[in-house]
């Protein structure tokens, strides 16, 4: 599927210029990683070894040639600019790429959480069709481990070796040095592996991360939730330990403009017949009601505690120290429980013997069923409320959290019948096999939207046909973005690409699309381009070139 980047993840749609390699960077050699099978492989300390940017160096005959069309966008985006309004093509500020973003976090059109490959949860999209690259990894969204043995904690970090820009203060007394070099990432999308290794205590930590992206099926692929089963090895041959792996998470999106917005609020849950704890996290983002869900199964011989509310702007000292002495997360730390800033957490503590490993499930949701785009003129349902009764009341987030993890099993085999043919493959290429599968991860994380149908459409769209309603009325409405800096859904000529992945995995996707394209065709606008002309001519299809 073209939706997008090569298989070392890095994002399309920008032409990019080599640079001189700098001779003082460390290149790691792939074939070092202990992470067998195909897909993009990197150790925590890996650094590109190209710096690449975007084309920013015209020519004098170009630059001469464009002169008209400069001073027309000039002043276009001065007026979009102080309006505070997004442009879909922004040339003043060309999207800068960053070279650790992994496999992303969602199911299909929900909106998505980005990862970092050392570990981070980053430039998140929930808001439909904007990608917030400007976020880096969250310093208060981590996995954390607190390792204990007769009694007393003697090691505990956050899981992760990413970089984390954090305000003064802010979460000082988190331990963030995880070694780089001690941290490997395998990516094969919609699944990844990291591996935390710590020698000193001959343990393994191994978090795999898994999305509801699965082939024909239109149901469980719109979900927004990601699952995270985590296994622990203690390679010890005499040390026992009591291992606690705590997962938190804060409200926002990492963009100081939501951080504190509206006022947050916290409710723990618990499923006793599916053996599932968590907590759920009620906030908004740009206006819009977003309720996160953090979950983790209850298995025997573990002790599951949770954190209804910490400040994450805080230093976090009461978090952390109560992690450390007990193994357990608060149940608060003074947060007041209508604050703006808030984050939750949940926590699994359990014996691990010498020479032997268990693993845990977590799952994170977030709930946000309504949403509208940038001018507010019309409101969206998203595709997943059509299954969850209650997506009105607000209740959905820990119902995506007890689906996700009783479903594992069945994502887990859907997902390796699916690839299987391809990766055991034995005339296929290491670098194919990967590239076929990571290039997909656009139709998570390319701004993607997957709308339920809504009769009132035709009150704004007279010219949606009845074929086409029928069709959206069965499996909804589907866009992507061109790319991650052009705000354009379903331009044609990109599609034409992109068009065979989507025909042979979600077909009937495709075929609203083309459906809607179709309708199109008796469309005429007029725009402005320096004199007045026409933007989409009668039986043209929009989005060609």
């Amino acid at each position: 599927m073209k939706l997008g980047c090569c298989g070392n993840m890095r994002r399309r749609g920008s032409n990019s210029s080599k640079k001189k390699e700098d001779k003082s960077v460390m290149v790691v050699e792939e074939d070092w990683l202990p992470l067998p099978g195909p897909g993009w492989k990197a150790r925590g300390d890996r650094v590109p070894k190209e710096k690449r940017v975007p084309f920013n160096r015209p020519t004098p005959q170009q630059i001469y040639e464009a002169l008209p069309f400069v001073r027309r966008y000039f002043l276009y985006w001065v007026k979009h600019t102080f309006d505070k309004e997004k442009l879909f093509i922004n040339t003043f500020q060309p999207l800068k790429h960053k070279p650790y973003y992994g496999v992303p976090c969602g199911g299909i059109g929900c909106g998505a959480i980005g990862r970092d490959f050392r570990g981070g949860f980053c430039k998140f999209s929930l808001r439909p069709g904007l990608v917030e690259h400007n976020v880096d990894v969250v310093a208060a969204d981590q996995f954390i481990i607190s390792v204990r043995e007769n009694g007393a904690c003697i090691y505990q970090k956050v899981l992760s070796a990413a970089d984390v820009r954090r305000t003064s203060g802010q979460l000082s007394s988190w331990d963030f040095g995880f070694p780089k070099e001690n941290v490997n990432y395998r990516g094969l999308f919609p699944r990844s592996w990291t591996v935390y290794r710590i020698p000193q205590l001959e343990v393994n930590v191994t978090i795999r991360q898994i999305s509801p992206v699965l082939p024909n099926n239109y149901e469980d692929s719109t979900l927004p939730v990601c699952l995270f089963s985590i296994d622990v090895e203690n390679n010890s041959v005499r040390r026992e330990y009591e291992i606690s792996i705590a997962f938190a998470f804060r409200n926002g999106t990492g963009n100081r403009r939501w951080d504190r917005e509206a006022e947050c609020s916290a409710a723990k849950f618990e499923d006793s017949r599916e053996a599932v704890r968590g907590v759920t996290l009620s906030h908004s983002i740009s206006s819009m009601p977003c309720t996160y869900g953090l979950a983790t199964v209850i298995n025997e011989g573990t002790y599951v505690s949770v954190c209804e509310r910490f400040d994450p702007s805080r230093n976090g000292s009461a978090f952390w120290t109560h992690l450390q002495q007990t193994g357990d997360v608060p149940n608060d730390d003074g947060c007041s429980a209508n604050a703006r800033e808030m984050a939750v957490s949940v926590c699994n503590r359990f014996k691990l013997a010498p020479s032997t490993r268990k693993s845990h499930d977590y799952a994170l949701g977030w709930d946000m069923p309504k949403v509208h785009f940038g001018s507010i003129a019309r409101s969206y349902y998203r595709r997943y409320t059509r299954f969850f009764e209650a997506f009105r009341k607000g209740t959905v987030a820990h119902s995506l959290c007890v689906r996700a993890l009783t479903m594992k099993k069945k994502w887990d085999e859907e997902i390796e019948k699916w690839q299987n043919p391809v990766l055991l493959h034995e005339k296929l290429p290491e670098w194919y096999k990967s590239a076929l599968f990571n290039e997909l991860y656009f139709v998570t994380d390319g701004g993607t939207v997957w709308f339920e149908f809504d009769e009132c459409w035709a009150d704004h769209e007279t010219h949606l046909s009845n074929y086409t309603k029928e069709k959206m009325k069965e499996v909804g409405r589907f866009g992507y973005l061109e790319s991650w800096e052009y705000r354009m859904v379903n331009t044609y000529d990109v599609h034409f690409y992109a068009s065979y992945a989507l025909a042979q995995l979600w077909p009937r996707l495709e075929l609203v699309v083309q459906c809607e394209f179709t309708v199109s065709l008796n469309l005429c606008f007029e725009i402005f381009r320096g004199e007045i002309g026409v933007f989409k001519v009668y039986e043209q299809l929009l989005g060609q070139e």
